[in-house]
């Protein structure tokens, strides 16, 4: 009976003793977790007689150059170029371009941002479950996974389609996902003995 407490609180203690140690491990990290992501900056440069070029990662570019050629480009910001004499090649990915070359050429690109996914749904197959991320225009593969006795082989992740089969001796499950314009997907899965 005595051997008996003492392992209960020996066990006791050791919960206790866990369950402050995994606190704190915790806490060390949390400290360290950043809630929001880095402000965007801006690039913004100026030459006379010569070149400029700026580019940014989610910020504006501005750029202008006297007599020279300018290149500016951003990924989801804006972009204003101006070149008086020279070049004028300026593009974005999602945002807004502005571009003005007196006496020389200018050229500009903006590409629509990428799709994003705004639902997700799982599907129960025979063969194993698959999950999928879609929105208007997208459709990609979050995870999936066999169940006991099948083989599983990812043929498309997407973004336009997903293609997912499940395989075993005696049956072959088969998911596939297409995006649409509407976001809903159009889903056929197909269950083979």
């Amino acid at each position: 009976m005595i051997r008996r407490t003492g392992m209960i609180i020996a066990w006791v203690v050791a919960t206790i003793a866990a369950t402050g140690i995994a606190v704190a491990a915790v806490r060390s990290v949390a400290d360290q977790v950043v809630d929001q992501p880095p402000a965007a900056t801006a690039a913004t440069s100026s030459s006379s007689g010569s070149s400029a070029t700026s580019s940014s990662n989610g910020g504006s570019v501005t750029s202008s150059s006297n007599g020279g050629s300018v290149t500016s480009s951003s990924n989801g910001g804006s972009v204003t170029s101006s070149s008086n004499g020279g070049t004028v090649t300026s593009s974005t990915n999602g945002g807004s371009v502005t571009s003005s070359s007196s006496g020389g050429t200018s050229t500009s690109t903006t590409k629509a941002p990428a799709p994003v996914a705004t639902a997700t749904a799982t599907y129960n197959l025979v063969g194993g479950w698959v999950t999928i991320a879609y929105g208007p225009g997208i459709v990609e593969l979050v995870s999936a996974a066999p169940n006991p006795g099948f083989s599983i082989e990812v043929k498309e992740s997407g973004p336009d389609r997903v293609e997912v089969e499940f395989e075993s001796d005696e049956h072959d499950s088969e998911f596939r996902a297409d995006e649409t314009s509407s976001g809903a997907p159009e889903i056929e899965i197909e269950e083979k003995d």
